[in-house]
């Protein structure tokens, strides 16, 4: 049940970290149209919104299941933690992918070309997404002690 727990907080993060990519990203590709329904423009969000969900569950999997073994075998609970690593992850993901993808026939941009509010947008979307997911599993990393839960301390006040 845990893991279940684990991967619907993953998909969530991810879905709040493409959020805000594909809003900013949608009226660039509602500009270049001159006639645009509402309907196109629903389309073009999701469709969009689609694709970078895809793109962020894809690149960020493999430090995500690191960080989510890590943390649970470890019991880190703490928020910090994960607002850290997933904007560490986000930084190096998003750079890796934006030095790496050939779009239209187009080099790939080198490091130099990347300003540093790209680097800022990619940490505070990588804090959105670490903040999401602790919020729906990262708290309870490692199952709950018997020893600290609020239960035994009713139970058993005095146990310190």
């Amino acid at each position: 049940m845990r893991i279940l727990k684990i991967f619907f907080a993953y998909l969530t993060a991810c879905a709040a970290v493409s959020l805000p990519m594909s809003l900013i990203s949608a009226p660039a590709g509602l500009s270049t149209t001159s006639d645009v329904t509402t309907s196109d423009a629903v389309l073009v969000f999701f469709g969009l919104w689609l694709l970078f969900f895809l793109v962020v569950f894809l690149f960020a999997a493999i430090p995500f299941c690191l960080t989510a073994f890590i943390s649970e075998i470890n019991k880190f609970r703490r928020f910090w933690i994960y607002l850290v690593s997933s904007s560490t992850t986000s930084v190096v993901v998003g750079v890796l992918v934006l030095t790496n993808v050939t779009v239209g026939g187009n080099a790939s941009i080198s490091i130099s070309e990347i300003e540093w509010y790209h680097f800022v947008f990619l940490m505070l979307l990588g804090a959105i997404g670490g903040a999401v997911y602790w919020f729906l599993a990262g708290r309870f990393a490692g199952g709950l002690d018997k020893e600290n839960s609020a239960v035994s301390q009713i139970e058993y006040p005095l146990k310190r």
